[in-house]
């Protein structure tokens, strides 16, 4: 592998036009291809192992089943972003800039500080106001419940992967996610054997996956204890910054969870199955291949310079649309065959155009956030626009057009914060 790696980055300087790359330029080279090699097939073989879990349960339980563990899922992903995301998120920024490991365990420190603080605060919040709630989302006392442990302990799972990235610990972070994914099929599979089959058990069993992934980062927990005294200053800084970004976290994920809840609302359970089938098998799996995008490789084109930079991206651009449209139509295709759910044409082509057309919106995004503050401001906008959009479709065609409305909504959401952001962008210009 190591040869072969060293004979194509040798051919490709010795083209005309080529930089030339000196020897330690190429073992860097070669070392991060091999650690992004390394990084991208770990994230696939846990995403291999969530499809066929997601599938496993979807046939095995029906579509209504399914849909209310969906509903717990999607509630606790949207109720544990006060929790830890806000924190985690500021972590990463400020982690990642430090060289320094020392300062690192400081920051590390205030953070979960923080994040115990706020997970005891809302926790006590969830289960005071419990039958508010059930009655906003139309879930029944047991889903409640069920929901309020999953967001505890996703809250931590996430905090533990965030933890993993700020440190740039990609082996760590891949070990989590195949931990997670791996204990969910193992304990399903027994479970399901043992005919226990019921959302209730499902939904243990992610709540003890979730528990268990997250001791892969008690080195990283103990060694941040064992730190002196927490600095007000430092946690001060998180404490800015992770508001900041707990706001955009959760717009974007109300964002995103509006389609489900307003489908359980206005519709069953069942529906919210079927359409979690066709939103899994295009969105799920496209998410993969941006997240890998996104955490990996986009910092690393930004490190270009910027007349290389604008071209790659410009290229990126154009080869988005065709790439994720064809992945996302054959590998979707393929999910929700083996899902054996009803099938909605037109809700799997609205999504999978949502695909290609949300990659370019996150794209222009993360581009705004690497420059000025005004332009991160932009990014909020682009977010609020997103959520208006989506609710307003969503709202008005739900009782006509049942789930296609979900797709239509996102589709027409996508391509207003896209409108925004061109309009915007073009001012700056």
């Amino acid at each position: 592998m190591k040869f072969s790696l060293n004979k194509i980055l040798k051919y490709v300087s010795s083209l005309p036009g080529s930089p030339e790359i000196s020897h330690t330029q190429l073992s860097e080279i070669e070392q991060k291809i091999a650690q992004f090699g390394a990084y991208f097939t770990g994230i696939i073989i846990s995403k291999i192992f969530s499809v066929i879990t997601n599938i496993y349960i979807g046939r095995t339980l029906g579509p209504n089943i399914f849909g209310q563990i969906t509903m717990v899922l999607l509630l606790a992903g949207f109720l544990n972003i006060p929790m830890t995301g806000g924190w985690g998120v500021a972590f990463v920024r400020l982690g990642a800039a430090e060289d320094n490991e020392k300062k690192q365990f400081d920051i590390l420190k205030s953070v979960l500080f923080i994040s115990v603080f706020f997970t005891i605060l809302f926790t006590l919040l969830l289960w005071i106001s419990a039958p508010v709630l059930r009655e906003l989302f139309a879930v029944d006392k047991t889903m409640m419940t069920l929901t309020i442990l999953i967001t505890v302990t996703s809250a931590w799972y996430s905090l533990s992967k965030l933890i993993s990235q700020g440190f740039q610990d990609w082996r760590n972070y891949v070990f989590i996610e195949n931990a997670w994914a791996f204990i969910i099929l193992g304990l399903v599979i027994v479970f399901f054997l043992c005919s226990m089959k019921t959302y209730y058990h499902v939904i243990w069993i992610f709540a003890f996956a979730y528990t268990a992934s997250s001791f892969f980062s008690f080195y990283y927990f103990y060694n941040a204890v064992r730190q002196g005294c927490i600095k007000k200053d430092t946690v001060s800084d998180v404490l800015k910054r992770g508001t900041l970004l707990m706001s955009t976290g959760l717009l974007s994920m109300t964002a995103f969870s509006l389609d489900r809840i307003i489908i359980n609302r206005f519709l069953d359970s069942t529906e919210v199955g079927i359409y979690q089938a066709h939103f899994f098998a295009t969105y799920g799996v496209i998410s993969t291949l941006t997240s890998i995008f996104f955490n990996y490789v986009f910092p690393l084109l930004c490190r270009s310079d910027s007349e290389k930079k604008d071209k790659l991206i410009n290229l990126v651009f154009k080869v988005s649309y065709p790439f994720l449209i064809i992945i996302s139509v054959s590998a979707g295709g393929l999910i929700m065959f083996m899902f054996n759910y009803r099938f909605s044409p037109w809700l799997f082509i609205t999504l999978s155009l949502f695909n290609a057309v949300q990659f370019h919106v996150q794209l222009k995004a993360w581009i705004l956030a690497s420059k000025s503050i005004y332009s991160t401001r932009l990014v909020l906008g682009g977010q609020i626009v997103f959520f208006i959009v989506n609710i307003i479709v969503l709202t008005a065609f739900i009782s006509s057009l049942g789930i296609l409305a979900g797709g239509i909504a996102l589709l027409a959401a996508a391509l207003g914060s896209l409108l925004y952001f061109f309009i915007k962008t073009k001012r700056i210009n």
